[in-house]
């Protein structure tokens, strides 16, 4: 898994190898990554979800006033969904 510098990942989660997490993304306490997701830049997922392979969670930085995405407590993404920031 790559997981760049600025990540947060709570206690008890796993992210499985060939997954990709961006800077300043937050995961919440006992998340699974299954192989082959994509985190995007500042994305925020809650407690206990699961990422599905291939899934996609976006990021935004640049515009300032743009909302990154913020996956709630206790979701599942089924394999290869994406979901994006705003």
């Amino acid at each position: 898994a790559m997981v760049r510098d600025g990540v947060h990942i709570g206690p008890g989660s796993m992210v499985l190898p060939g997954s990709s997490i961006a800077i300043g993304a937050y995961l919440g306490r006992e998340c699974q990554i299954d192989a082959g997701c994509s985190i995007g830049l500042c994305a925020t997922l809650g407690n206990g979800v699961f990422l599905e392979a291939g899934s996609r969670v976006g990021g935004v930085l640049n515009p300032a006033e743009r909302f990154p995405a913020i996956i709630n407590d206790h979701c599942v993404l089924a394999m290869g969904s994406a979901v994006m920031g705003s």
